[in-house]
């Protein structure tokens, strides 16, 4: 991250959000990659990312037992492999921000991310970001992508942006072929109707 690709405004933005967090205690950040500690971490990491708005709107990972177990068992097979980092923010080491983050060749991407709202006017997911950021250029790596859409918060970060693509795979059953059905065929009808 080149200070100097952010903007001024930006940049002091953060330098107050980590001068408030500071007042509060010493911020660092902590990466879990390894077995136990990973396992042991992810709980810490579903409870920050369901702590806001996501448990609200029904988007957290806890919100649907599927997707706990999806999470759940990559967190399980990517401790065998070192490639999963749970990135936290911690202050007097509470964790108060997590992400997950896969590390790939000399990448970091970043997703399922959330923080404690009690936290929220120090901008405690900014500033895990400012901290990844840092550790991941201090460990060699090129690139962070934080995944998705091209949202606002992420332009800050930088204006490069990369499409990406979703991916829909169904298995051969009849379930399958209605659920497909419903996805592509009667799902687009319904939101045209409604528009």
């Amino acid at each position: 991250m080149s200070q100097r690709r952010l903007s001024s405004k930006f940049r002091q933005n953060v330098r107050n959000r980590l001068s408030r967090l500071t007042r509060l205690g010493e911020p660092a950040l902590e990466t879990v990659i390894d077995g136990a500690a990973l396992l042991g971490a992810r709980e810490d990491a579903f409870r920050l990312e369901a702590s806001g708005w996501k448990a609200e709107a029904g988007t957290s990972i806890d919100s649907d037992p599927a997707v706990h177990r999806f999470y759940a068992l990559l967190a399980e097979r990517a401790s065998q492999h070192r490639w999963l980092h749970l990135l936290f923010l911690t202050v007097n080491g509470e964790r108060i921000a997590t992400s997950y983050g896969a590390r790939y060749g000399n990448r970091l991407f970043l997703f399922k991310t959330g923080y404690d709202p009690a936290h929220a006017q120090c901008s405690p997911f900014k500033l895990l970001i400012y901290f990844a950021v840092r550790h991941a250029f201090a460990e060699g790596l090129t690139e962070v992508d934080f995944l998705g859409d091209a949202e606002p918060w992420k332009l800050e970060w930088t204006p490069t942006t990369r499409a990406h693509h979703w991916l829909f795979v169904f298995a051969n059953t009849s379930r399958a072929r209605v659920l497909h059905h419903a996805k592509f065929r009667l799902a687009p009808v319904l939101k045209r109707w409604r528009a």
